[in-house]
């Protein structure tokens, strides 16, 4: 095994980083394949328009998408099998605003974190920003017009799915949907400890499964369980009822009320971007990293490394980055990792593409070093037959302003870590830069090298979707199988420091 002390790898091929936008558009597409965006005005669409767009995504989806069998396995359902209900909304839409949620539906049921119907205003933004070669050909005049009119389609959708929230605070915790945030005379009235146990007399395990196309549904491994993180009125609908069971074993059926607030997931996190503390007595450090992106997090890197500094002679560092939902591979890079090597390190990771023509007219010139799929112990199935290829990808990280810290390093990690946080853990596992992880499974979906922007030809609509299967050393589906930590501890609601607290306790003993 590799210790993060004299972390050395080697590799014979060219250094290839993680890139900015700009240069994944500046070089890499093909001259076979044509995007197609009509002239019709979004204002002018009709049954016709909304079909043809919707077969063009489903046919990118089919020839193109790298989930659909991953999904099946973790979620019970081919999206391809959604076509005939899709289509037959579609039929007897009224207008664009019904087009439009049946199009968001749609994605969301594609059930990826990665995946989603881009807003209108970052549309625009990249229309302004990405004019060259061929990003122009995707983020073009008449797709920047089109999103100035589904501007206030998509906000009014959104509010009505996100901006509205129960009187109570429905939360999955330890494998219950367990009621919080309730005032005085609700807790008065059917007692605490109170959990839902069935959706319109459906036990709630079975309810939620119904939710695909209008919320994320995780999953629970240690139960072996889909679930979502909260229950929100976007699931059910705002009149649904609810079987709830306190802890005296009392159980009645009742209706929820509605609230005007936003309801995006409930986990509450530290409000600053770093947090460094010392346990001088102990000789702990603790760092915890909100997010990979953002000048705030940026300006903190001088202060990281004068952290790093202070603890050389401690015995533990505990990095926490419970929340971290990803940004970018450098921040980790410049941040954490580079002061702890000692020579220059090349960060290896793999990607399974389909051989649709969309994924590799957008992204064909990062496909030179493609890889025998027997260099892997195991792979999902779906990798093995003809409609995938895995290729390697890599990142030269040079040592910088090395500390010589030569103590155990903990990671706190939970459900919320994805994208490029993900990827710091593939790191730390498969370079054994890490001695511990604590928390739960992750969540995943962090080794590619950037999604792929569909244009829907009539609408003009851009969807934002995952353009790669990452697989880790092992050749497992990262977005299947994440990183599991190796002591897992289910925090409290609500409760930051017990994770913390447990692994001081379990340092010091």
């Amino acid at each position: 095994m590799l210790k993060k002390k004299n972390l050395i790898l080697f590799s014979s091929a060219t250094t290839l980083v993680v890139v900015a936008l700009s240069v994944y558009f500046g070089v890499f597409f093909s001259a076979n394949y044509t995007i197609t965006i009509n002239s019709i005005a979004p204002q002018d669409l009709g049954v016709d328009e909304w079909l043809e767009d919707f077969e063009y995504l489903y046919n990118y989806i089919s020839e193109n998408y790298p989930y659909l069998q991953v999904k099946n396995r973790t979620h019970g359902y081919n999206w391809l099998d959604l076509k005939d209900t899709f289509v037959d909304r579609i039929n007897t839409a009224a207008d664009n605003e019904e087009f439009f949620k049946i199009i968001t539906e749609a994605v969301i049921a594609l059930q990826n974190r990665h995946t989603f119907v881009l807003y209108p205003g970052k549309v625009i933004d990249n229309f302004n920003t990405m004019q060259f070669y061929p990003a122009e050909e995707v983020f073009t005049q008449e797709v920047a017009d089109a999103a100035s009119y589904w501007n206030s389609i998509f906000l009014d959708d959104e509010a009505e799915r996100l901006i509205r929230k129960f009187d109570v605070l429905i939360v999955y915790e330890k494998g219950e949907y367990v009621i919080h945030d309730y005032n005085s005379s609700w807790e008065t009235t059917y007692g605490n400890e109170t959990v839902v146990t069935h959706v319109n007399g459906v036990p709630v395990d079975e309810a939620i499964l119904t939710s695909f196309d209008t919320a994320y549904i995780d999953y629970d491994f240690s139960r072996g369980k889909n679930y979502v993180w909260s229950i929100y009125p976007r699931h059910f609908g705002a009149d649904a009822e609810f079987t709830i069971l306190n802890s005296t074993g009392y159980s009645t059926d009742v209706s929820f009320g509605i609230e005007s607030e936003l309801a995006v997931h409930p986990y509450q996190y530290p409000s600053t971007a770093v947090n460094l503390t010392t346990y001088d007595a102990d000789k702990i450090g603790y760092m915890y990293v909100s997010k990979f992106y953002g000048t705030e997090v940026e300006n903190s890197f001088p202060d990281i490394l004068d952290f790093y500094l202070d603890i050389e002679d401690y015995d533990n560092l505990i990095i926490d980055i419970r929340g971290n939902t990803g940004g970018f591979y450098s921040f980790w890079i410049d941040g954490i990792v580079q002061h702890f090597l000692e020579s220059q390190t090349v960060f290896e990771f793999y990607n399974a593409y389909r051989t649709g023509d969309y994924v590799e007219y957008l992204h064909q010139n990062y496909l030179t070093a493609k890889m025998s799929k027997k260099d892997f112990p195991t792979l999902p199935p779906e990798v093995e037959t003809k409609d995938f290829e895995i290729y390697k990808f890599w990142q030269t990280i040079n040592p910088s302003e090395h500390i010589d810290f030569n103590g155990n390093i903990t990671l706190l990690i939970d459900n919320m870590v994805f994208s490029a946080a993900e990827g710091f853990l593939h790191f730390c596992r498969k370079y054994d830069f890490v001695d511990n992880i604590y928390g739960t499974p992750s969540g995943g979906d962090g080794l590619m090298i950037w999604p792929l922007y569909i244009v829907l030809p009539n609408s003009k609509l851009v969807i934002n979707a995952a353009s790669s299967l990452g697989i880790d050393h092992n050749g497992f589906a990262n977005e299947e199988v994440r990183t599991q930590p190796d002591v897992l501890y289910e925090s409290s609601y609500g409760n930051w420091d017990e994770l913390i607290n447990l692994v001081i306790d379990d340092l010091t003993i």
